[in-house]
């Protein structure tokens, strides 16, 4: 059953006000939710923090029964649930309908609440844990300067960031992280058209946008996400890494995507380079490992 939660204050509240200078969103992928997300960027969450940047992970609104997934990629993601998890706490952040085509209102909804009143969906104890950092009362004063997107997730945020503002009612945010990105399909459903800018982006402020790809990846197709790259060209820049369908998290490539953050000017690296993780450590290589079985 899902609940919600309101972040209430704590006794850290004067250390949170000295120690962070912004917000950045965490939005899972398909069949995930916050706490796998949580335990999936351990190195980069860390890295974020040492930056000043607090991390916050959102749950999608839509909680997905195991018994309707039919894919071998979407049973094998169930390996990452814990027991309380499995049970009622596989989400996503499209509402599918009975024309087989999706919608994201209830999404930004999502989003939208928590911005205003600091409400974050549970599903299960360990979505709780995935935000023991947060504090409504001191976060609500700091800006959200960063999207963190993975898969389905990464689909969302890109169409979240060009109407930042206009959705929100905030200011738009410095940049996003596309892991496994996509467009979505806006042949088939033109009514997400309305979701990106005329201008692609290229506003006066423009958001900037890290998309990584593994090389491996079974699930996304290089053809989807390049369709997202080729959209916002002028303010992307591509990373790839050796593996499959999962978020690097080994230090030398958390690393290289921190130095992004921080750097300022327009890309660096261009779409037929990668970046290779030479040092994966052991979390990276399972996920690999486990992408040969996608």
């Amino acid at each position: 059953m899902t609940t919600v939660s309101k972040i209430a204050p704590t006794a850290t509240k004067a250390k949170a006000q000295n120690d962070f200078v912004g917000r950045v969103l965490f939005i899972h992928g398909y069949t995930q939710n916050a706490h796998i997300f949580h335990s999936k960027t351990l190195a980069f969450r860390k890295k974020l923090i040492s930056m000043k940047l607090k991390p916050i992970y959102l749950n999608g609104p839509t909680v997905v029964s195991p018994a309707h997934l039919h894919s071998q990629d979407e049973i094998f993601s169930l390996s990452d649930l814990s027991s309380s998890d499995s049970d009622n706490n596989c989400r996503s952040w499209c509402e599918q309908r009975s024309d087989a085509k999706y919608s994201f209102e209830f999404a930004k909804d999502t989003v939208k609440n928590y911005i205003e009143n600091g409400i974050i969906l549970e599903g299960s104890a360990e979505d709780k844990e995935a935000n023991l950092i947060a504090d409504f009362e001191v976060d609500k004063d700091l800006p959200i300067v960063g999207l963190v997107g993975f898969s389905q997730g990464a689909a969302f945020s890109a169409a979240m960031v060009d109407k930042f503002e206009e959705h929100f009612g905030v200011p738009r945010v410095k940049w996003a992280i596309l892991y496994s990105g996509y467009m979505f399909d806006i042949i088939r459903m033109p009514e997400h058209k309305k979701l990106f800018s005329t201008d692609k982006g290229l506003s006066s402020n423009p958001t900037r946008m890290l998309h990584v790809l593994g090389e491996l990846d079974t699930v996304v197709s290089e053809e989807r996400s390049m369709q997202l790259f080729d959209f916002h060209e002028e303010i992307s820049t591509m990373l790839r890494h050796p593996g499959g369908h999962f978020v690097p998290n080994s230090r030398p490539f958390v690393e290289k995507v921190c130095n992004w953050i921080v750097t300022e000017n327009e890309p660096q690296q261009k779409p037929e380079e990668k970046v290779k993780d030479e040092k994966s450590d052991l979390d990276s290589l399972l996920d690999m490992m486990k992408g040969f079985g996608g």
